[in-house]
């Protein structure tokens, strides 16, 4: 569809590379011996090199859709690149990430591939964030007390007692839907995306960390419970997003057409 991705960046120790570089399972060895590991946002530099790019190339406009501005400082630096530009720079805080902000992106390209406007492009971005869910499962909370999203003494509790909370989003931030027992954690996924999902035709995402046999496995018990399925997307999840939940976190997007 033409759309220019600015990736994030992830420290692994002392070595900082563009999330599209880093390697996923080295992420995820590392978190496990302990080292740290740290995201950060692209520079306003950077954006404003790329919307320099996609003006001389052409662009009339450029909608410009990115990870929650109470997550991450990317849209105050994609705001600020955009300064100078030649062409309406329109940015966009999605208030979510991954396979979510994922589907904004295609929407927005679907848009415009048909001739729609800046503006219309931007309502499909719109009109798809009201209806998108999703639902992330960490069977660790270790890695949720490192990023200082949870507090130690209630990591500690919650893995002494199997306790899972299921995350989704609410206002930008990461919120808990739920707590559930471990064994009980995938059920709880399953029958809350099949009830957002209804009977609509829905578009469905299973995100991974380094779990790929238990994502398939979430993806089977979704494809059978729900009923309108038009395409299923099974996808490792970033290294930024990674580094904040874990090598066994799944995460599930569900996004009608």
């Amino acid at each position: 569809m033409g759309i220019a991705v600015i990736p994030q960046q992830v420290r692994i120790g002392d070595d900082l590379e563009d999330e599209r570089a880093a390697s996923t399972p080295a992420l995820f060895t590392a978190m496990r011996n302990g080292l740290h590991v740290q995201s950060s946002a692209p520079s306003a530099i950077t954006f404003h090199r790329v919307y320099q790019h996609l003006q001389a190339a052409g662009a009339t406009g450029i909608l410009s859709v990115h990870i929650s501005g109470r997550m991450s400082a990317t849209v105050r630096a994609a705001e600020t690149g955009a300064i100078g530009i030649g062409v309406p720079v329109q940015v966009v805080d999605s208030n979510v990430c991954g396979m979510s902000l994922g589907y904004l992106a295609l929407a927005a390209g679907q848009a415009a591939l048909m001739g729609g406007t800046l503006d219309q492009a931007l309502n499909a971005v719109i009109k798809h964030s009201r209806a998108t869910r999703q639902v992330t499962y960490v069977d660790s909370l270790d890695y949720l007390r490192r990023g200082g999203t949870i507090g130690a003494t209630e990591a500690m509790l919650g893995d002494a007692l199997s306790i899972r909370p299921l995350l989704t989003f609410f206002k930008g931030q990461v919120r808990t839907l739920q707590r559930v027992r471990g064994d009980k954690a995938l059920d709880q996924v399953v029958k809350t995306m099949s009830r957002q999902a209804g009977r609509q035709l829905v578009d469905l995402a299973v995100e991974y960390g380094d779990n790929l046999d238990g994502a398939e496995e979430l993806a089977d018990r979704l494809k059978y419970q729900i009923p309108y399925v038009n395409q299923l997307i099974i996808t490792r999840t970033s290294a930024v997003i990674g580094s904040h939940t874990g090598p066994g976190s799944l995460a599930v997007t569900v996004s009608p057409r």
